[in-house]
């Protein structure tokens, strides 16, 4: 699996001991850094006391803290919601775990949905497109971004950031990693919040890491599917006759001057749930994004054939080929954008 800090890190004698207190422990993390994999014991009480971090000179303990503030990000977390995720594997970690596979396919599509809009941006000017970015279409912040509205979206981003982050908890638990502990992130500015869950290292196994990174993406689906059928069963009924319009929020339709729906409170709530998560699949799921879980789900695929260093420079090179698109499309939007103010 790679170097150890200590020959005898193998030796059996060694592997029943916590690699921080010595105390007797069955617990398996694993560390990847700097081009190799470091497997590490460690007991109930210092999984969840310490962050384990791998650096040039060994092995950095960092006390988990359950308030922190950094670079304008409030952290709160408890220890408790990590046990509450646990306890919940017990009863559906099997079913999560065999449909997390189905991770894999949604983070093809949206990876292979992304290339394609991507490389339609940069060879086609589209006129709408830059009189979207007028209005801040795309930044999805609600109540900044005109396609969300500021109450259905606040609750549509905290239902999917929650799904999300719980499926990976009862999946990473099932393999025998729960989280030492879950909270919410608060943001100063970009977003308003997003939750997570924390556990100290990945599995052993690369294949279990891919469905591990994979379950947070089937829950999403999962929360998207329950409130589109939510959403038609109060639909107008101009979305029965083309249903190609759940794509396209209505402030969106009105703002390219193509349509105007109202839709009832009752309705624009799964609406927006919906397409909340739909978004949050396309971004989180394409394996060229860097730290997304479809970026981990392809690093681990290639691991499991490839190899850590390997499948390293392999996805390194993919992200950096990705950005240097994405980065040439902006500014081809932003070139459009500006000129067409002195149009």
């Amino acid at each position: 699996m790679g170097k150890a800090f200590y020959p005898s890190i193998y030796d059996s004698k060694w592997m029943s001991t916590c690699f921080k207190c010595g105390r007797e422990s069955g617990r398996e993390v694993v560390l990847n850094a700097h081009g190799e994999s470091y497997i590490l014991t460690l007991c109930d009480e210092c999984y969840k006391k310490y962050e384990p971090k791998v650096t040039r000179k060994g092995i950095e303990w960092r006390e988990i803290k359950r308030f922190r503030f950094s670079y304008g990000v409030l952290f709160i977390e408890s220890s408790k919601l990590g046990e509450l995720i646990s306890k919940a594997s017990a009863n559906i970690g099997w079913i999560a775990s065999k449909i997390s596979v189905f991770g894999i396919i949604l983070s093809i599509v949206s990876t292979v949905f992304m290339i394609y809009s991507l490389a339609n941006r940069l060879i086609k000017y589209n006129p709408i497109v830059i009189h979207l970015l007028k209005h801040r279409v795309g930044l999805m912040i609600p109540g900044v971004d005109p396609m969300l509205p500021l109450i259905e979206g606040l609750i549509a981003l905290l239902l999917a950031t929650i799904i999300h982050e719980f499926m990976h908890g009862v999946v990473s638990t099932y393999y025998g990693i729960p989280p030492s502990s879950a909270g919410v992130a608060l943001f100063l500015g970009f977003l308003p919040f997003m939750a997570y869950v924390k556990p100290p290292g990945m599995h052993r196994d690369p294949w279990k890491n891919v469905k591990i990174a994979g379950a947070g993406i089937v829950g999403n689906a999962i929360l998207a599917l329950i409130c589109l059928a939510l959403f038609f069963l109060n639909a107008p009924r101009i979305y029965f006759e083309k249903p190609m319009l759940v794509f396209a929020p209505p402030p969106l339709l009105k703002l390219a001057g193509i349509m105007e729906i109202e839709l009832p409170f009752t309705a624009s709530l799964p609406y927006y749930i919906w397409f909340v998560n739909f978004a949050v699949i396309l971004i989180n799921g394409c394996m060229l994004f860097p730290a997304v879980d479809g970026h981990i789900i392809l690093k681990y695929m290639l691991l499991k054939k490839i190899g850590y260093k390997y499948s390293w420079a392999v996805t390194l090179f993919s992200m950096l080929v990705f950005a240097v698109l994405l980065t040439w499309a902006v500014m081809i939007d932003w070139f459009h954008l500006f000129t067409s103010n002195f149009v």
